[in-house]
């Protein structure tokens, strides 16, 4: 299984700075990192888009480490001494284990992000 992230309105945070965008990038890539265990890898595959590989087909470990990251939706990151909320939306993909190409994966994982 692959979770899917993408970082909710991006796009305001960089017209504040490009400075505070990285700053929202980076956060949420800790964020991943944290909530991912020790057989997991976690990639930014996009401007704000990650991938959290799971390594297994277990769905019900996948939706455990969804709901992880999710719970931290809202809470802030500081920047310039102002609090930032940082949210993230995801969503889950199976892939074939001997067929793995970047534009499937990419297209997959664009279907199973919910839309805001």
């Amino acid at each position: 299984c692959v979770i899917c992230f993408d970082i909710n309105r991006l796009t305001p945070v960089n017209e504040l700075s490009r400075e505070a965008g990285d700053k929202a990038i980076l956060t949420a890539a800790r964020r991943l990192d944290e909530a991912a265990g020790d057989n997991m890898l976690v990639m930014r595959i996009g401007g704000d888009e990650f991938a959290l590989l799971i390594g297994s087909g277990d769905i019900q470990k996948a939706e455990e480490v969804m709901r992880r990251v999710l719970a931290q939706n809202g809470q802030p990151f500081a920047w310039n001494g102002r609090e930032i909320p940082l949210s993230l939306r995801g969503g889950i993909t199976r892939i074939e284990r001997n067929h793995l190409r970047y534009s499937e994966l990419f297209s997959q994982m664009h279907h199973s992000i919910p839309k805001s």
